[in-house]
């Protein structure tokens, strides 16, 4: 794909897309003056071109971009293309237990989060991601307060949180 002064965000998202299966984020912002001799366009995509060198034309057509794989999670500039269409993030165990941890300690400092079914979903999360008792321990204390400071958590949601938590403790 060239990319020109022409070229629409629309475009070159759906480009990314459908052959490097990258999705983008655009933020929009002022243009950026094109130098005086313009030799930046066209400017030809392809498999070769590295992440960094086509954000950095971008802000010539108004765009900001991040770049995200088909998991929504945020690709390396320094990769091209075709590096970045098979990009998989790899997180440990410790580091997945380690923010669903700090997604609880998040909800703990408000009552405000409503959707308890995906407050469920970080509790059972961070149960499974548990590999100790001490961390169970940790995930047990979280469902407590969340308990009890939640007006929306009710009953059934905690027994079912728990329940999931029991079924855990007897594996280990």
């Amino acid at each position: 794909m060239n990319i020109t002064l022409d070229s629409s965000a629309e475009e070159i998202q759906k480009h990314l897309k459908e052959y490097y299966s990258l999705r983008c984020k655009f933020i929009f912002i002022e243009k950026k003056p094109i130098p005086s001799k313009n030799s930046i366009f066209p400017f030809l995509i392809n498999g070769d071109t590295i992440l960094n060198e086509l954000s950095s034309i971008l802000p010539f057509l108004g765009l900001k971009i991040d770049f995200l794989n088909s998991e929504g999670q945020s690709v390396p500039m320094n990769l091209s293309l075709d590096e970045s269409k098979d990009y998989k993030f790899i997180v440990d165990e410790e580091y997945e237990f380690n923010q669903l941890i700090k997604s609880l300690d998040a909800i703990l400092t408000t009552n405000d989060y409503s959707d308890i079914e995906w407050i469920k979903r970080i509790i059972i999360r961070s149960i499974e991601k548990a590999n100790s008792p001490k961390k169970l321990e940790i995930v047990q204390e979280k469902i407590e307060i969340i308990y009890s400071i939640n007006e929306k958590f009710m009953k059934s949601d905690y027994d079912e949180v728990f329940q999931f938590l029991k079924k855990k403790t007897l594996k280990n």
